[in-house]
């Protein structure tokens, strides 16, 4: 299937959207993936990107940061351009039977936890939904402004920076004593786990010593 380009939109100097015409026959689940297959010197590179974007919006967003190869090539191409995908993918989709779910993100591994929370938000659904999103700096932390918008009783967001002396908010890294002093009631959440492996591994090691059941516990990671 093939995805036109109608806008790309910076976050920062290393992230970026790219805005997708979404066809009328194309649907998924919050939290699914595409896989997009670049051509790259003659060579069809394929990478796979969360949907940052909700079903229930108009668009397909995928939220990349730039670094490597097919990263570097995309945030060159224009407006109108079209891009070849394959999906959607994953299992690692939003589960509507809990009504208390956790979101733990570290860098662009908010993306599908942006699709999830809009989706929950935009169908009223009766989910309480907390957001736990660790990046290094203010600047690092992607949808921060629009998080702090509509944020309310069912949607609370803790942004966290790693490397930012000048945050107004919480410094340092997730330990077992901040998640341990920010949850209630563990045994009562589903747990969402999103972002590079080392992160994704340690988090998961917390949750575990803190007893969570692992049938709760939901990961997705890439090295």
């Amino acid at each position: 299937m093939f995805f036109t380009l109608i806008e790309k939109k910076w976050h920062n100097e290393d992230h970026y959207d790219l805005i997708l015409k979404k066809p009328d026959s194309f649907d998924f689940k919050p939290g699914q993936y595409l896989t997009v297959r670049f051509n790259y010197n003659g060579e069809i590179l394929p990478r796979a990107f969360s949907i940052s974007s909700s079903p229930t919006e108009d668009y397909i967003v995928f939220t990349i940061k730039k670094e490597g190869r097919v990263s570097g090539k995309l945030s060159e191409i224009k407006n109108g351009s079209e891009i070849e995908t394959r999906g959607p993918f994953g299992l690692f989709t939003l589960d509507e039977d809990y009504k208390n779910i956790i979101l733990i993100a570290g860098g662009t591994g908010v993306a599908p936890f942006r699709s999830m929370i809009r989706y929950i938000l935009d169908n009223n659904l009766d989910i309480n939904v907390k957001l736990f999103y660790s990046a290094r700096t203010e600047k690092d932390l992607l949808f921060k402004e629009e998080f702090d918008k509509i944020k309310n009783e069912k949607f609370r967001f803790i942004p966290i920076a790693t490397r930012d002396n000048n945050f107004n908010g919480y410094k340092g890294r997730i330990d077992l004593g901040f998640l341990k002093n920010n949850i209630e009631n563990l045994s009562e959440n589903l747990f969402y786990v999103c972002g590079p492996k080392g992160f994704v591994d340690y988090v998961k090691w917390i949750l575990n010593e803190l007893n969570v059941d692992s049938k709760k516990i939901n990961v997705e990671k890439w090295n």
